[in-house]
This record gives C-alpha cells, structure tokens and sequence, in this order.
C-alpha cells in the first residue's frame, strides 16, 4: 500500500503532515498509526475520509493539500452531534507492512 502525504490545517493547531492511503477505491487522512514493530506491520488508529472535504491533488505542499480546516476533535475521533460532514473509521481492518525488526 502506497502512503501518500497531505498538508492538513488542523483548526487548533495550525498547519501539519498527515499520511494519505487508498482503501476501498477513496482516499482516507491517517492522522496516527499504531506500530507492531515485531509483527512488521502497522494499522491506522482511525481513517478520516477526504470526499466531501475541499481538497487539492499534486502540490507544493505534497500530494494534497485539504483547503478547508478540520477541528481537533475529529483529528481526535470526537464526532460533533448530529450531522457531520466528516467520515471517520475507528480501527479499520488495515495492515500495511514495515519490515519488522531482525
């Protein structure tokens, strides 16, 4: 699986690199992974999808660059009530190889 890199504005915090996979035909953020350094492999924490986002492809800033802020909390996985123009995916079923340890 192929990472890709994304310039996120993160509405506390100011302008960040996220990782950007493919999974399931769209392109998800991954704000942070969990490593199984023995196992050889990691696993996005949570998956925040960008359809539905205002987003550039193939920038200065890396392969997308998300125009409009997102706030913390859905960085964080806190969903506001309601409706929400955010899809977050907690612990998706994603493993991507990383060598393991020798």
């Amino acid at each position: 699986m192929r990472i890709m890199k994304a310039m996120v504005a993160i509405a506390e915090q100011g302008l960040c690199e996220m990782d950007v996979i493919e999974h399931d035909g769209e392109h998800w953020l991954v704000p942070e992974w969990l490593q199984h350094t023995k196992e050889g492999w990691m696993t996005p924490i949570r998956i925040i999808r960008l359809i539905g986002l205002q987003h550039q492809r193939g920038t200065v800033w890396g392969d997308f660059l998300v125009n409009d802020p997102i706030p913390e909390a859905v960085i964080e996985g806190r969903l506001p009530k309601g409706p929400s123009r955010y899809t977050v995916v907690e612990r998706p079923d994603i493993r991507v190889p990383t060598g393991g340890v020798q």
